[in-house]
């Protein structure tokens, strides 16, 4: 499989395909509110931060100023800054920063092909499938990272991108310290990213690829009804499409119908042998011929795709 696609893994399954196909109709992909996401510890930090660093404490000072929640002006904030009260200040602050900008983030959650050794490829894998496509009965989505990197930030200003980093389970949580900027005066969407890409290595098995709308830190009111959650890809970013085999027969002819003929068919299906998932190529001419209505009986378009195909 190619290197450069990232898999996008959706059930089409109790009434999903509709939704699903519409997207797929209107090029559009969904982002998410970070509180809506599987993983119960997103967005977790360690509140016991000690602010000793020079540059630290300078970046954390200008980041309380710019949250329009907080009322303290810059001679107020420099003086907690000397006699001490600047700490404990800041863990409440970053609370209400946090809690400020989170419902205006969005993210659009994908799998890299292009996994680290000893790591096995999402497509094959069978949680990814069984999670995320209800066993084999959804599809994932293969998409060309840099065509839709390229587009997105052309369309958003604040768009950002990167691989989750997966942390030993046992690890401490991300600390405030940690969620300062690498670069001062950088205050867009580097302050949410170190706490958005950190996960447990629980999760390491998705091989997560993030994209994210953050607003800008230094903006002071952000509007919450200027939030995007779906962003418009172009028509040659899609580039293949892996079935699952108990994928309903309608629903495959409804995905060949609206789909270019560019993208190509994968089929995904339970290896004989392995304890793995096996993909395999699925020629789009015998899906022209499948689609001829004359060849099944209602029932057997209702059903699943395993049900005639030969592995």
């Amino acid at each position: 499989m190619d290197e450069n696609l990232i898999y996008r893994f959706r059930s089409l399954a109790n009434g999903k395909a509709k939704r699903e196909i519409d997207a797929l109709k209107n090029k559009t992909l969904w982002f998410s509110d970070p509180e809506s996401l599987n993983d119960c510890q997103e967005f977790m930090v360690n509140l016991n931060y000690d602010c000793t660093s020079t540059t630290r404490n300078e970046l954390w000072k200008d980041a309380i100023l710019r949250c329009s929640s907080i009322k303290s002006s810059e001679e107020q904030v420099e003086e907690m800054s000397k006699t001490g009260r600047l700490n404990s200040i800041i863990r409440n602050q970053f609370v209400s920063v946090i809690d400020h900008y989170t419902p205006l983030i969005r993210t659009c959650s994908f799998s890299i092909s292009n996994c680290s050794e000893g790591i096995k490829n999402p497509i094959n894998n069978a949680m990814m499938w069984g999670h995320y496509t209800n066993a084999l009965e959804g599809c994932a989505l293969g998409f060309d990272k840099d065509i839709l990197e390229k587009h997105f930030k052309s369309l958003y200003a604040n768009y950002a991108n990167a691989k989750v980093d997966y942390i030993r389970s046992d690890s401490k949580l991300p600390t405030i310290e940690s969620a300062e900027l690498s670069v001062p005066g950088n205050y867009e969407n580097e302050f949410f990213r170190p706490l958005l890409l950190k996960k447990s290595d629980d999760w390491e098995y998705e091989q997560e690829y993030r994209l994210i709308l953050a607003p800008p830190l230094k903006d002071k009111k952000p509007d919450a009804n200027s939030v995007i959650n779906t962003l418009t890809y172009t028509d040659n970013a899609l580039k293949r499409i892996v079935i699952g085999s108990k994928l309903k027969i309608d629903i495959l002819f409804e995905l060949h119908k609206i789909l270019p003929s560019q993208v190509e068919f994968f089929i995904a299906h339970r290896s004989n042998t392995h304890y793995r998932i096996d993909i395999k190529p699925f020629d789009r001419q015998q899906l022209n011929k499948l689609c001829s209505a004359r060849l099944f009986t209602r029932s057997a378009r209702i059903g699943t795709i395993r049900r005639f195909l030969d592995y």
